[in-house]
Formats: C-alpha cells, structure tokens, sequence
C-alpha cells in the first residue's frame, strides 16, 4: 500500500485560496444561461431584498433599543454591530 502524504499548507491552501471545481462549473453555466445582465438582475433583486431585512431590523432597533445602544445601519452586508449599554437602566 502506497501512502501519499500531502504537507497540510498543501492542503489548506487547495481548500481555501482555490475555488472548488463543482462551483466553477455551476458559476459558468450560471452565466452561460443568464448572461451577464440577468446576474447583474439577479444581483440587484438580492440587494433590495436585504436591504427590506435590514429597514425592519433597523426599525425594531430604534423601538427597543433606542438609548440602550448605539449602532451604524450597514450600508453594504447584513450585519448589525451594535454596543449594548450593559448597565443601561432600560432594560429593567
């Protein structure tokens, strides 16, 4: 029995700085059949359905933490950072 040992930066560098070869193929004939203009559609419908998620987060924000916390509405990505006032009397 042979054994093939590959070194670990090998194998960790397969696995994170190269895209699998499954997904290129789905990306590809993603393209193939919606073109550049129906990913940039598709793109677009994405982003103004996050960006609902993120007017209703927001607003349940300023309802119940508003004082208690500070924060910055995410221009771009789905995260809130939010600093909680742990000894803030609104929570009482």
């Amino acid at each position: 029995m042979i054994l093939i040992h590959y070194p670990k930066k090998l194998q960790t560098q397969t696995s994170n700085l190269q895209v699998p070869s499954l997904t290129q193929v789905i990306v590809h004939k993603l393209l193939e059949s919606w073109g550049y203009e129906g990913l940039r559609i598709h793109a677009e419908r994405v982003s103004e359905f996050y960006k609902g998620k993120r007017d209703v987060f927001q607003a349940a924000m300023v309802k119940y933490l508003d004082g208690c916390a500070e924060w910055v509405r995410p221009e771009a990505g789905l995260f809130f950072w939010c600093v909680v006032g742990f000894w803030s009397t609104c929570f009482l």
